[in-house]
Order: structure tokens, then sequence, then C-alpha cells
């Protein structure tokens, strides 16, 4: 693999260390230093750091040696995945609660890269179903362990399908940085909400 992919990859995986940061002050602490609100103000601060950055990349014509290192063909003229991942992470963190956007922005984290590494040989537009499939199960896994299991079922859905099909309108991608976290907080909003309460694996 491309050393620039593999630092692409990195930077993507680096953004489990919020949601962790959560749990971890959560189950140890109680959660008094990294409450839930808190955590939704950083994400929103982040994604008005990105969302600047990319203003003067794509309006002003900036462009560091960094940009050029981690962002693919396709984000030269689209907004960057980096700054998708940190509005889609937000939109998630401020609409839902913690056990609905928890298992979306682990997902975002973790699942979208492993999926990537699985099928970073293919050039489809849709991936391959035996990679469909490595995504639904770890992102269901994912979100067994918050929610019960027919919402855990949706979310797993709804992050295979946003991380396994790249449509886009007009020329601009649709990026699953952004689709991932907001579609599957949803989905498993729907579930925790409409679905029969089945247990769940916590």
């Amino acid at each position: 693999m491309p050393t620039d992919e593999i630092k692409r990859r990195l930077v993507h995986v680096s953004g489990v260390l919020l949601p962790l940061g959560y749990l971890a002050d959560a189950v140890v602490l109680s959660g008094d230093i990294l409450t839930w609100e808190r955590l939704g103000v950083l994400y929103l601060l982040a994604s008005a750091v990105a969302v600047g950055l990319e203003f003067f990349r794509l309006v002003v014509g900036l462009e560091w040696w960094v940009y050029r290192r981690l962002t693919r063909e396709y984000e030269q003229t689209n907004p960057a995945g980096y700054a998708l991942f940190m509005v889609g992470s937000a939109i998630a963190a401020l609409a839902f609660r913690p056990r609905v956007a928890l298992p979306a922005l682990l997902a975002l984290s973790l699942v979208d890269p492993m999926s990537g590494l699985l099928s970073r040989r293919s050039h489809r537009r849709t991936k391959r179903p035996s990679v469909l499939g490595i995504t639904f199960l770890a992102s269901f896994a994912l979100g067994a362990a918050f929610v019960p299991l027919p919402a855990a079922a949706l979310g797993g859905i709804a992050v295979t399908v946003a991380d396994g099909v790249k449509p886009s309108l007009g020329g601009v991608v649709f990026d699953d940085n952004f689709t991932i976290p907001v579609a599957a907080s949803a989905a498993i909003q729907v579930g925790v909400t409409y679905l029969p309460d089945a247990p769940s694996l916590a």
C-alpha cells in the first residue's frame, strides 16, 4: 500500500480518540471531565476549524503540503474527507444521545478504514459482497454493545450502504465520512424508538 494511503488510514483511525476518551471518562471518572455535552462542543470546534481550512483551500487557493499528501484526487475540488468526518461527527454527537451516536462514531473511525483496506485493490463503485458483509457484521457488533439488536442491525445496514456505495451528484461525491455517522445515528434512533426492545449484548 502507498505510504500516503497508510497515512490517510492512520489519520482516519485517530478519530476514535474522542469517543474512546468519552467512554473512558464515563467508566473511570463517571463522566466528570469529558461529558457528552463537552464532547459535542469539541466536535463543533473541530468542525469550524476544518470548514475554515477547507474554505482557504478550495476558495482562496491555499495549498499546504499536507493537503497534497492526504487528499485524494476527487477531493481536489470537493471538501476533503477530514472536514466531512468532523462535520458528520458533530451532527451525530449534537443531535443524538450517547448510546445512539457512539456506535456510529466508532464505526466511522474503525469500520470504515477497515473496509477500505479490504477493498483497496478494487476500483468498483460498489464494494464486493464479502467486504459489505464484514462491514455489516463489524458495525452490528459495535451497535449491539449499546442498543437492542434490531436497532444495531439497522445501524449496521446504514453503515454498510453508506460505506459500500459512493454516489455523486453534479460532480460532488457524497463521502462516507459524512454519511456514515449521520445515517447510522438516524437509523439506530429509529430502531431504538420503533422496533421491539430485544436485548443488546451489553
